[in-house]
């Protein structure tokens, strides 16, 4: 038996985060509702991998803003919030940066 996981994550529905920047979702839920909203996210994650015949699931990430900003979010002198930003790839994209 070959056992299926998923790498990485799964889309944010559009009640939890704004999905239409390139490489993060900020936020459209409402502060005092965002750990609900999060929970219902995973919740959903969770069925359609199910569904899906998955074997290993996890939350898809649903919680995560950014893969690196949660890291960054515990460090002191961070800011990732009022994000800079930094031309990549030869110039082709402009990335945001959180700013020390």
């Amino acid at each position: 038996m070959l056992t299926t996981t998923l790498a990485g994550s799964l889309p944010k529905p559009s009640w939890l985060a704004d999905s239409t920047h390139q490489l993060f979702a900020p936020w459209v839920a409402p502060a005092d509702r965002l750990r609900e909203a999060q929970d219902d996210a995973v919740r959903l994650a969770l069925f359609d991998q199910e569904e899906a015949g998955i074997d290993i699931v996890s939350d898809g990430e649903q919680r995560r803003r950014h893969y690196i900003w949660g890291f960054l979010d515990g460090l002191t002198g961070t800011d990732t919030i009022e994000l800079g930003q930094k031309r990549t790839r030869g110039g082709r994209y402009v990335a945001q940066q959180g700013v020390a």
